[in-house]
């Protein structure tokens, strides 16, 4: 009886040895490739931040054109002695205060999408340390 069970722990221990460190290096890793992944999207994250950002500069240079237009319509519009030509610019300032209006709701999406990658981006950093820890574990 002492024979089989010696054969048999002979036998079978190393497979068990083997599958106790195949499943830690598995395990690490998984976590290795969690952490690329992780670190992959965050490299992702920041480039979306940049092309939003110059989004938003592009919008920003459009708001910037209707701002000036809007202070040039309001000049003309005191310097014009006719009726008809005061309607003329206060329907053209008003027309242009909507742009801008519209304008400036892009301005905060963009704002607002900028701020959520970000914390994305955050929360990513936040989570790399304790990939780091259960890597060394």
């Amino acid at each position: 009886m002492k024979r089989i069970k010696n054969w048999f722990l002979i036998r079978f221990w190393p497979i068990r040895l083997a599958k106790r460190l195949s499943d830690n290096i598995s395990r690490k890793l998984f976590l290795l490739e969690q952490y690329k992944g992780t670190q992959k999207r965050i490299w992702g994250l920041e480039y979306s931040i940049e092309s939003l950002k110059e989004a938003r500069e592009i919008v920003r240079r459009e708001h910037d054109k209707i701002t000036e237009t809007i202070d040039a319509a309001k000049i003309a519009y005191e310097k014009s002695t006719e009726q008809s030509e005061k309607d003329k610019w206060s329907t053209a300032i008003e027309a242009k205060s909507k742009d801008l209006e519209e304008i400036n709701k892009r301005i905060d999406l963009s704002d607002q999408s900028i701020s959520e990658t970000q914390d994305q981006i955050d929360s990513f950093y936040d989570h790399l340390p304790r990939l780091i820890k259960k890597l060394d574990e």
